[in-house]
């Protein structure tokens, strides 16, 4: 699926699909007249071990379930639209350091968390480009770790450079220029601008009514 997106151009969704559709027929040792978009696999001409493969036998139950599975036009809708340039690692990436930043069992107002997601943002642009570290003999380092979706194979992956806090000395150094402005001259617009509750539009009923209308629903 993954290569179905990544070499087909941009605004291609029906190629992606073509490609990824053609799956059906390549484990069923079919590698032509797949369709009109996608006529033929790619790859060259299979030898040696290769045609000695254990490929789907046509019309069997288990080719059934995979075309049911293949073709499945909720599946083939978000097929059309997978980009082979963006990813969304780098997002998620983020949002993890989001909770690092302001956790999720904590509640805060809308300045605080407007401020931690900001310091978050300043942090995430300055070390998201991190490079590769190194040891000692200019070797680049990596580890193996077992992430709980592998069942116990392992992953092996980059270990970065440090992280780099350089935002925190430029915003301690404008703290310190606005400690020495006069309070008028001061912008905070995060307090200025600070939005209600989500409860600050409902209707606020009397506390006594409220408890004369209230009926347990263990009394129903």
């Amino acid at each position: 699926m993954y290569w179905s997106a990544v070499s087909t151009p941009p605004d291609e969704g029906p190629l992606i699909a073509a490609k990824w559709t053609s799956v059906v027929n390549h484990t069923m040792n079919i590698h032509n007249g797949h369709g009109e978009l996608f006529p033929d696999c790619v790859h060259p001409p299979l030898e040696g071990r290769e045609t000695r493969k254990q490929w789907i036998a046509p019309h069997t139950k288990a080719a059934v379930k995979l075309e049911q599975l293949v073709n499945n036009k909720m599946l083939l809708k978000d097929v059309c639209n997978l980009s082979g340039q963006h990813q969304t690692s780098t997002i998620e990436a983020f949002h993890s350091l989001v909770i690092q930043f302001a956790p999720k069992m904590i509640v805060f107002g809308h300045a605080v968390m407007l401020a931690r997601l900001q310091l978050t943002a300043m942090h995430y642009n300055e070390n998201a480009a991190r490079e590769q570290a190194t040891t000692k003999e200019g070797n680049k380092r990596f580890k193996i770790v077992y992430p709980k979706y592998k069942k116990g194979e392992h992953v092996v992956k980059q270990i970065k450079t440090d992280a780099t806090f350089g935002y925190v000395d430029r915003l301690m150094k404008e703290v310190e220029e606005l400690c020495h402005q006069k309070p008028a001259a001061r912008d905070i617009p995060a307090k200025r601008n600070t939005p209600g509750t989500l409860a600050a539009d409902c209707n606020r009923p009397v506390k006594e009514v409220a408890i004369q209308q209230h009926v347990p629903r263990f009394n129903i």
